[in-house]
């Protein structure tokens, strides 16, 4: 093998591996409701309160979501769905070329129950 093959085999190898070493690193997770079923276009959010870098994105059919290039750092991270009350992550770490996953359970809103006019008592009682 001539030395400009061998150069150039080598020069090609380090571009590969500076590829893979981006310094940057995705979030992937999954949107799911409380019995674990996916929730389909749900609104992911991040926040760096550090930078002001501020991202969103939506859970596909699979209730899967990825915010891919993000530089290491500590991020907020929300997620909101019609019908939902909206679960968010004040401290999530992002570290050169690892994948952090997130998998969030929206809980179902709060329920406001009514009482009926006939349940009511028309004189307070003294106990």
């Amino acid at each position: 093998m001539g030395t400009t093959l061998k150069t150039l085999l080598l020069l090609s190898l380090a571009d590969l591996g500076a590829l893979a070493q981006s310094g940057t690193a995705p979030i992937n997770g999954t949107v799911l409701d409380p019995s674990g079923a996916a929730i389909a276009g749900a609104k992911v959010l991040l926040r760096s309160p550090d930078t002001g870098l501020a991202r969103d994105t939506v859970s596909n059919q699979s209730g899967l979501y990825q915010i891919p290039g993000l530089k290491p750092g500590t991020y907020e991270l929300a997620a909101e769905a019609s019908g939902f009350r909206r679960y968010a992550v004040r401290s999530l770490t992002v570290e050169v070329d690892q994948v952090a996953r997130l998998e969030y359970s929206l809980p179902r809103p709060f329920c406001k129950a009514r009482m009926p006019q006939s349940a009511l008592l028309s004189t307070p009682r003294k106990w």
